[in-house]
């Protein structure tokens, strides 16, 4: 009885800590955009034009002077997201009109990157290295000498890096590697000349007003500066307005950092960069990001910066909450199952679960790791893998029940045959979503972290909480008719007969051969055949999956103007600018169209009809400064639409672009009770700087994704091949490698071939099933050995009864696999009541956790059966035994030699003289005596 109020005890205990840990749990979380307030960069992206750059003296240029529809801008921005860390970002590409012109800068394409809630310093290091392109550059005061990386001229660009991070102690300097002692040299004089001839009349002019007559003329330091993308028009004294010339913001922005000639050290030919262009000592983030930024490919284009918004929550305001009650629920039901199949052992079960999830929930935020989709999808595998545990454990006990075992043996037996083979999935687990981590990018790295730390600590708590609990509950109540795993009244006892094999007919066999190579066909052909043709058949935005959601293309209409003197307040909220734009079409002057709101559920099928969505609309003012010194606004507005506004046309024919900008530039339209008119006689606007139009909007990390997608996918099947080679040999990780390649190829071919909706989010389907397959793979074929050995055929065993000692491992494999199955397919259902966004998630996770199941049992058992029969180690066992018998015998024919030459004691004496004793001076004693 005091054993069984520890259990409840225990039980009240672990009950209570979750419980009463979980609000500090969540709070400690940091939401990624589709929970939390983001943050969305845009850029403009404009071609290159060859009088911006001397290409006479640098000819390197000519080779980034493509037009921007010649240019991989999708893999050039990805790649840049990837060296800044960023794992949670939704990007897309406005589409300009002078797509494919040289000769213009007027027009070109517009980049939105849309980030989770991150820190101001993360947000600052990613602009940072999203803004930079071109060739670096490093130049004098003056520009008096300037050498670029391009043309291989100061930079060691040998390794492809021209900056590397060191620490002096633990601050961290950033350096640039210096191509050789002469090229520093050359630089460094050209630098000191610059200085002595006055190059720079501003800063003598500073330094001379700051001295009195008593002090002593103060003498510049040589500097070096270090510049990006530098064209003709980029001089030094736009930078620092110097003799007479104004300050150019853009100009001054390519100054990425001010360097004195003292930093260089020529025993490493490193020269150190001590702080950033605005003066500020680096920190470790700012370190690491500054150096990326240097060492970053060229974009092949320009990019701008433009202006940021803030951008609410990508799956509402109420996501969260509604999260939190789909799930709570999804567990709860768990719980109820696993209580419903083993009783006490059940409570126990749903414990451990519930606080191996929060524990990995916890461990994983303070990781940084963001709470997301990726996360959500890493918490479902630890959740099966939690309960495979628990009912591995289980399932083992009852069986020692039906031998007859009491129940204190039953549970000890039930443990330690369970113990290696929840510690061989966990491991797999482990061994493969590390690896994958290190090599996967984006919301990968989040999926395969939670995976990764949450792996572990399952293990720990599910494992051997379990043990414990387990063991105070049954002890002193082997009586006592509790359910303890089960509510079974009593369990069927075990024949002797059972532990023989039995003889099955083989009916069965020919349809289990066929199906071995009826499945990995039809992968092939889903796979080789079904991706080209879905490609092939894609239309213009050529794609292998069925696009949907962050991956569908859309359309935005964009205006954007100059004001000369002010903002113009009439226009300055997204609100008054779409309900100016929505008024416009009903003006009646120019023409007329139907702009119509998501919201109010109308069709707009209509040619003079169009759709428009309320919530993505965003106004941005910018102020800058000219040539002149003269300040001016830049007003941008954009709103996403459902087509083309240009195939939207009134009854003459006339284009809903062409309608508002002729609206702009020339009407009066009553909008918001007010009168509008930006250029029509109220405004201070520049009328050539109004643009109008209508544009696709591409989702850029599709193919991004799709590649990480094949990588990651193949390679997690190849990580746990490794780990199963070594804990179980050839046979099994042969067969688990290729149930793991086959499912993959099925289920990617499947996501072409059956349109499934495919998003950022709907990767994830693919790779909780490949891991869980694997996983799976341990207890359904590794129990192959444990049969073999109970039934004394581990070395005798022929074809027909590996065959059927294999179709019997998979069965006894059931009562675990099955439940983990039905626990993830209740998740994954789950997932689809949170957005509509995750409905190819959902889709995907539902039909390839059942198709696990068919290509184990119906391609991997019967090929490991195969491979077994098959693969013969004889030859290797043969030179096994020969070697361990020459090292027997040449062990044993020492022994002969020390025997012989032995004394009576059986101790050899190299002489005759006196030997070391263990007790200092004995020998002088026996000597003397």
């Amino acid at each position: 009885m005091r054993r069984f109020l520890a259990y409840v005890i225990m039980m009240v205990t672990m009950l209570c800590a979750i419980i009463f840990n979980t609000q500090a749990v969540l709070e400690n979380k940091v939401d990624a955009m589709e929970y939390g307030t983001g943050t969305q960069l845009v850029y403009s992206l404009n071609n290159r034009v060859e009088t911006d750059f001397n290409v006479e003296k640098y000819p390197d240029y000519k080779s980034s002077l493509r037009p921007l529809s010649d240019i991989d801008i999708e893999a050039a921005v990805m790649a840049r997201l990837d060296l800044a860390g960023v794992r949670n970002a939704d990007v897309t590409i406005v589409k300009g009109e002078n797509d494919a012109s040289v000769s213009t800068t007027e027009t070109g394409y517009e980049l939105r990157v849309n980030l989770s809630p991150l820190s101001q310093t993360e947000l600052n290091n990613v602009k940072e290295i999203l803004s930079i392109t071109g060739s670096l550059s490093i130049g004098t005061e003056g520009d008096t000498q300037v050498m670029y990386a391009a043309n291989n001229e100061f930079f060691d660009t040998s390794s492809g890096d021209v900056a590397t991070l060191v620490y002096s102690g633990t601050t961290p300097i950033p350096c640039i590697k210096v191509k050789d002692v002469e090229a520093f040299e050359e630089l460094k004089k050209a630098a000191e000349e610059a200085v002595e001839n006055k190059a720079s009349e501003a800063n003598r002019q500073f330094y001379s007003n700051k001295m009195d007559e008593s002090t002593e003329e103060k003498k510049e330091t040589a500097k070096l500066y270090l510049w990006s993308n530098k064209k003709l028009a980029d001089t030094y004294d736009r930078a620092y307005g110097t003799h007479d010339t104004v300050i150019m913001n853009e100009t001054k922005k390519k100054v990425l950092a001010e360097i004195e000639v003292t930093n260089w050290n020529k025993d490493n030919l490193l020269l150190s960069v001590t702080s950033d262009s605005e003066g500020n000592a680096f920190t470790i983030s700012t370190a690491r990001a500054f150096v990326n930024m240097l060492n970053a490919s060229d974009y092949g284009f320009d990019i701008k910066f433009l202006y940021e918004n803030n951008v609410s929550a990508t799956f509402g305001n109420q996501a969260l909450v509604l999260t939190y009650v789909i799930f709570g629920i999804v567990l709860l039901a768990i719980c109820a199952v696993l209580i419903a199949f083993y009783g006490l052992a059940g409570v126990t079960a749903s414990l451990t679960m519930l606080g191996s999830v929060l524990t990995s929930f916890f461990l994983f935020s303070l990781l940084g790791f963001e709470f997301s989709i990726a996360a959500l999808s890493g918490l479902a595998v630890i959740v099966g893998l939690s309960i495979m545990i628990s009912v591995n454990y289980f399932e083992r006990v009852k069986v020692e029940l039906k031998r007859g075992r009491d129940l204190v043996k039953a549970n000890q037996e039930g443990y330690h045959k369970s113990f290696l083979t929840s510690l061989d999935v966990s491991a797999v687990a482990l061994f493969a979503s590390i690896f994958s981590f290190l090599i996967g990018t984006g919301a990968l790295k989040t999926f395969f972290g939670v995976v990764m730390v949450g792996s572990i600590f399952t293990f720990l708590i599910t494992n051997f909480i379990n043990k414990w609990m387990m063991y105070w509950l049954v002890k002193d109540n082997a009586d006592s008719k509790l359910p303890f795993f089960s509510f079974k009244k009593k369990e069927d006892g075990l024949h002797v007969d059972d532990m023989k094999l039995k003889d099955r007919k083989q009916n069965s066999k020919p349809l289990r051969n066929k199906l071995m190579l009826i499945i990995p066909g039809v992968a092939a052909l889903a796979f080789g055949i079904g991706l080209p043709v879905r490609y092939a058949t894609s239309g213009s935005n050529r794609s292998f999956f069925n696009n949907y959601n962050d991956f569908a293309s859309t359309y935005t209409l964009n205006i954007s103007f100059v004001d000369n003197n002010q903002a113009y307040e009439r226009l300055s909220t997204s609100a008054m600018f779409t309900q100016y734009i929505v008024d416009i079409g009903k003006a009646n002057v120019s023409g007329t169209y139907n702009a119509i709101s998501n919201k109010e559920g109308k069709p707009s099928d209509s040619s003079d009809s169009f759709i428009y969505y309320p919530d993505t609309a965003t106004v941005n003012v910018v102020k800058d400064t000219d040539e002149e010194d003269n300040t001016f606004y830049t007003i941008y507005y954009s709103v996403q639409v459902n087509k083309d506004l240009d195939t939207v046309v009134d009854a003459n024919e006339t284009k809903a672009v062409d309608i508002i900008e002729s609206a702009m530039l020339y009407e009066t339209v009553e909008s918001n009770t007010v009168t509008i008119a930006p250029f029509a006689g109220d405004s201070h606007g520049d009328r050539d700087s109004l643009k109008v139009g209508s544009y696709e909007v591409k989702a850029t990390n599709v193919s991004h994704t799709s590649y990480y997608l094949l990588l990651v996918s193949f390679l997690i099947s190849a990580f746990a091949f490794v780990y199963l080679l070594i804990r179980f040999g050839l046979t099994v990780s042969l067969a688990s490698l290729a149930s793991g390649t086959v499912a993959n190829l099925l289920y990617i071919g499947l996501l072409a071939v059956l349109g499934i909706p495919y998003s950022s989010y709907t990767i994830f389907s693919v790779m909780i099933s490949i891991l869980m397959i694997n996983m799976f793979a341990v207890p359904v074929l590794s129990r192959n050995k444990e049969l073999l050995k109970d039934y004394g055929l581990r070395k005798t065993a022929n074809a027909e009864q590996r065959e059927e000692i294999s179709h019997e491992a998979g069965v006894k494999a059931l009562p675990l696999i099955l439940p983990v199955l039905i626990v993830l397919l209740i998740y994954s259902v789950a997932m689809a009541f949170l957005n509509v966004a995750l409905i190819g998630l959902s889709i995907g996770s539902v039909l390839f956790l059942v198709l696990d199941f068919f290509v184990l049992y119906f391609f991997g058992i019967p090929f490991y059966t195969f491979l077994a029969n098959h693969i013969s180690f004889a030859q290797i066992a043969k030179w096994n035994e020969d070697r361990r018998e020459k090292k027997r015998l040449k062990k044993n024919s020492k022994a002969e030699e020390i025997k012989k030459a032995a004394g009576p004691d059986g101790i050899i004496y190299v002489d005759d003289g006196p030997h070391e004793t263990i007790i200092p001076g004995l020998n002088d004693f026996l000597k003397n005596d």
